[in-house]
């Protein structure tokens, strides 16, 4: 789940959406970047981190990690 200060800007947004109200955007961390979308969320957003992301980071599911996300299309 996102910060909710970051969710907070992105329902307040003219962002451009997809389906199911997701957000693309790109997502680091660490030295591995992808494309992705959030995902709403009850008013906040998901993202979903691929298992090849967490072994090339070495991370385990639960594992807390800076994310850096970018790309928003805004309107």
């Amino acid at each position: 789940m996102l910060p909710s200060q970051i969710a907070d800007i992105l329902n307040e947004a003219p962002i451009t959406r997809a389906g199911f109200g997701s957000i693309k955007c790109k997502a680091a961390i660490g030295d591995t970047a992808w494309d992705t979308s959030v995902f709403p969320d009850h008013g906040d957003f998901l993202l979903l981190i691929a298992k090849r992301v967490l072994k090339a980071e070495g991370l385990a599911v639960g594992d807390q990690a800076e994310v850096t996300l970018s790309g928003f299309q805004f309107l």
